[in-house]
């Protein structure tokens, strides 16, 4: 859960921080 990801604005570089956070399951 990122501050700049928050709502709808979401930045690419977060959304694929949180992609590969969630990829080693």
């Amino acid at each position: 859960d990122f501050p700049i990801a928050n709502g709808e604005r979401q930045s690419p570089v977060d959304i694929d921080t949180k992609a590969v956070v969630q990829d080693p399951a």
